[in-house]
């Protein structure tokens, strides 16, 4: 028989664990069926009669330690402590930031608010100043608001632009330009 879930082969026989200069025989926590048993390493797994522990293999999988099997990370966070393939936890990414295959991203420029947990640049926005518009995706700069529309302070998210999207509205009915 081998070790448990969450633990790996280190020594298979009394023999090895003799000529390693320990006990004749296996004793204590790290004993089971016979065999001596290391604990797995936080951002390892090891699943039922492993001879090894092996890395959770990339920021969307992490792992505490003792893990039979990674975990995959939530959407809106990120994955830390270890290296890019032996990650131990994760996080939620905060405002101003978005979360995308267990990396945290910073907004991009002049979109800097976002709400907790956000996992795409388009959940990024800015506010536009009353009388103006973004006139071209992804980017930052505001327009004038051009004859014949009006252009209130609006949110815009990240992608979006011209007509409602990007805060230009046309006039209609009894509404008149309000170009400033």
């Amino acid at each position: 028989t081998a070790c448990e879930g969450g633990y790996y082969s280190i020594i298979d026989t009394a023999s090895e664990w003799s000529a390693a200069g320990k006990y004749a025989s296996c004793k204590g926590a790290n004993c089971m069926n016979g065999k001596v048993c290391g604990k797995t390493s936080a951002g390892y797994y090891s699943p039922g009669g492993s001879t090894t522990q092996t890395e959770c293999g990339g920021n969307t999988k992490y792992s505490s330690e003792g893990a039979s099997s990674c975990s995959t990370v939530s959407s809106g966070y990120y994955t830390t402590g270890g290296t890019e393939t032996t990650r131990t936890g994760q996080s939620q990414c905060t405002s101003g930031t978005y979360c995308s295959e267990g990396v945290k991203n910073t907004c991009p420029s002049g979109y800097g608010t976002s709400a907790a947990g956000s996992d795409a640049a388009s959940d990024c926005y800015l506010t536009t100043t009353a009388g103006k518009y973004i006139a071209t995706a992804n980017s930052s700069t505001q327009s004038a608001c051009t004859t014949g529309n009006y252009c209130p302070a609006t949110t815009v998210y990240y992608g979006k632009y011209g007509t409602n999207g990007g805060g230009l509205n046309a006039c209609g009915g009894s509404l008149t330009s309000a170009a400033s």
